[in-house]
């Protein structure tokens, strides 16, 4: 519901929805969301891919911490092999309207250190 309200392209693979974001300059960033329970609360995780983790050099990976404490959604973290930016909301307060911002920011956030940091637009 949220990506058609929004009108971005989504696609859904088992329980993980991809939802493609429109970036500046032709650019597009890709945010994944995964239901999962938290004990019994239902939550909801939304993911973006910056690049591989084994490519952030120290002084990169103390830079990303710093980020860390600034951002307003989500935070910077390694999932599997990648530096990627994620949020965790749980379903009861998640609506369609309420999480288009949140998840624009992550994608956003995700796309300028994917440019930053890997000079490429992949994810």
């Amino acid at each position: 519901k949220m990506s058609k309200l929004e009108h971005w392209t989504a696609e859904r693979d088992g329980g993980v929805h991809s939802i493609e974001i429109p970036q500046p300059k032709g650019r597009t960033q890709k945010a994944f969301a995964a239901g999962f329970k938290d004990k019994s609360e239902p939550m909801v995780r939304y993911t973006s891919t910056i690049g591989p983790a084994d490519q952030i050099e120290d002084k990169r990976a103390k830079m990303a911490l710093e980020l860390n404490s600034k951002l307003p959604h989500g935070c910077l973290a390694i999932d599997g092999d990648h530096l990627v930016v994620t949020a965790t909301r749980p379903l009861k307060t998640t609506t369609p309207e309420s999480s288009p911002a949140a998840v624009r920011y992550l994608a956003n956030q995700a796309d300028t250190y994917e440019r930053l940091i890997f000079s490429g637009d992949v994810h």
